[in-house]
């Protein structure tokens, strides 16, 4: 057996300092991963022109998280990696009245535009008359997505909760989707599921951006409880180049994630027997209700860090 060098505790009894200091030199640095979501638009003058050099912040409210960006040549700016949430945009330039946009809502992984007009400081027709023209005329979003190819659902935190989910399995709602259909002929295989028409084993699984797959059961590695799952989003066609691997589907879950203040809950889920209906098949062969009694308790608690 061979045996490993090791060096002596130091004499002076700083043995834990010395500890400490060994570990802070051994780790390394590790990325957060996460399904980001996009924002992108154009910021002018009244008059239409391109403004070059706007500072440009979005905040996401329930965080305080912020990037910051200038825009470029033409006036415009790109967030290409935003955590998923309510963010609020704010737009400054010298000389130029600042201008904040409240509620910009983005899903996880989408894809959204917001263009700016500024106006000069004492400008008539200032800022002011134009946040109330959006007011009284909001503008209508388009019912073609002009930014992005693929064919995509998202399914929200509010729906994961309240809608029936067969074993408390949130990737049962792919059932619900057009196109989607499950085969239990191979069922043992992972979950079985097929989009318009392409294998199972054409799928990518992918939670807070991080890789999901079991490449031997051809279905998720986790699946996260539906209480501590944010919102998902099924891409069901025309792949973007950042979803590589499938050529069925991609599933991004996204899980819950901390805010500013503390908060939790404590629940229960219930099935039993007793508050279900006999089946048409045990009626019929004068068959008694089975037995089916479930129980699922759980909480959860989040804050900052």
């Amino acid at each position: 057996m061979r045996r490993m060098a090791s060096n002596p505790a130091p004499k002076n009894g700083n043995w834990p300092l010395w500890t400490a200091v060994s570990l802070l030199l051994s780790t390394t640095a590790l990325l957060a991963q996460f399904p980001g979501a996009s924002v992108r638009g154009i910021v002018t003058d009244i008059e239409g022109r391109a403004l070059v050099g706007v500072r440009v912040a979005a905040t996401q409210s329930a965080t305080g998280f912020t990037q910051t960006i200038t825009t470029g040549l033409k006036g415009e700016y790109y967030f290409g990696s935003l955590p998923r949430g309510v963010y609020r945009l704010e737009f400054a330039l010298d000389g130029y009245q600042p201008r904040a946009n409240q509620g910009v809502e983005l899903a996880v992984g989408a894809k959204r535009e917001e263009n700016t007009i500024l106006s000069r400081q004492g400008e008539s027709g200032g800022s002011n008359v134009t946040q109330v023209l959006e007011k009284m005329f909001p503008p209508q979003p388009l019912p073609v997505d002009t930014l992005s190819s693929s064919v995509s659902v998202v399914v929200e935190e509010d729906k994961i909760l309240n809608l029936p989910l067969a074993n408390r399995n949130i990737y049962s709602l792919f059932l619900l989707q057009p196109g989607v259909t499950s085969q239990a002929a191979i069922v043992r295989r992972g979950l079985s599921f097929s989009v318009h028409g392409q294998r199972v084993s054409g799928s990518n699984y992918l939670l807070d951006g991080a890789d999901n797959n079991d490449i031997v059961l051809t279905g998720p590695v986790t699946v996260t409880s539906a209480e501590a799952t944010q919102e998902f989003r099924m891409v069901r066609s025309s792949f973007s180049a950042e979803n590589g691997r499938a050529t069925s589907f991609v599933a991004e879950v996204v899980t819950r994630s901390g805010g500013n203040r503390f908060h939790g809950s404590l629940f229960e889920f219930l099935a039993n027997d007793k508050l279900n209906a006999n089946t048409f098949e045990n009626n019929t062969n004068a068959q008694p209700r089975p037995a089916f009694r479930q129980h699922q308790c759980a909480y959860y608690a989040s804050g900052p860090i």
